[in-house]
């Protein structure tokens, strides 16, 4: 894969021991602005076993991305923390984030989701209550056993999948030259 630059701009915390901590920042994440808020529950709840409240959200490339949840510390240090989350995103246009997700800039589909994000003893579960791209609509379920004995899990369903929409994702802008057509176009013949 190829780097991604990340410059931070601006950042500020206030993390205390017994109160909420808040994040603030600003920077350039692959050459677009990006600005979020992190809140947090204090400090000491991550040497409890008590959930972690955990909110963020962030607005950078016309898109705006929402999580919130916490985190849950194991009482064995060894072992991996409980996470639940909610994660919701949306944007006007996807073109927009052509620098983070390789689409064309002027593809302006709007998309929207909504997911579920849990990590805890028994694996890793995702469900995507809602992907909307376009006039697309999407759903789906993806369960990772912390088992490696059992198999993966992933389902997925459609309420309507626009085909030509969902092309124009892998479509470049054709090339032309003074005395040629597009170079996609089948050579003529006389």
């Amino acid at each position: 894969g190829q780097p991604w630059p990340f410059e931070i701009e601006q950042a500020r915390a206030a993390l205390a021991w017994q109160s909420t901590g808040r994040v603030n920042l600003k920077a350039i994440l692959h050459g677009e602005r990006l600005e979020g808020a992190l809140e947090t529950g204090p400090l000491g709840l991550l040497f409890s076993t008590d959930p972690w409240p955990v909110s963020l959200n962030a607005e950078g490339a016309g898109t705006g991305l929402r999580v919130q949840g916490s985190i849950t510390p194991a009482p064995d240090w060894n072992a991996a923390p409980e996470i639940n989350l909610e994660i919701g995103f949306e944007t006007g246009r996807i073109g927009t984030l052509h620098s983070w997700i390789s689409v064309p800039p002027d593809l302006s589909l709007p998309l929207n989701g909504q997911a579920r994000f849990e990590h805890n003893l028994q694996g890793i579960t995702l469900k995507l209550n809602q992907l909307e791209l376009g006039r697309s609509r999407a759903s789906g379920l993806l369960i990772a056993p912390a088992d490696p004995g059992l198999p993966l899990s992933a389902t997925f369903s459609s309420g309507r999948i626009d085909l030509e929409e969902l092309n124009s994702l892998f479509s470049r802008p054709t090339v032309s030259g003074p005395d040629s057509g597009p170079v996609d176009q089948e050579p003529r013949r006389g």
